[in-house]
């Protein structure tokens, strides 16, 4: 219960103030749950910024690739993603492949 509210990003205060505990007791008995639970959060938190980083390169890169020499005004269409009408279906396309 203890690391799961810690991963939730309660603070020890809350945490003991929810299951009724001195805060210094909660501290005592529980340090290495409280640990393990900001280690948690801490995790979901980098995870979630490699995420953001990825996403916002493959848009990057996909919007420089389809405004470079390969879109073909005649065709309406850029040569690296073929069956792509627009950027937005480039960018959909690109999920698929992406890593």
């Amino acid at each position: 219960m203890v690391k799961t509210l810690a991963a939730r990003g309660y603070s020890g205060d809350v945490i003991a103030a929810t299951l009724g505990v001195n805060k210094n007791h909660l501290r005592a008995e529980h340090a290495l749950d409280l640990q393990a639970g900001r280690e948690i959060k801490w995790a979901e938190k980098a995870a979630a910024a490699e995420l953001s980083r990825k996403e916002r390169e493959r848009i990057e890169i996909i919007t420089a690739a389809w405004y470079s020499d390969w879109y073909d005004a005649e065709l309406g269409e850029n040569l690296l993603f073929p069956d792509c009408r627009t950027l937005e279906e480039a960018l959909e396309q690109s999920k698929k492949h992406w890593r």
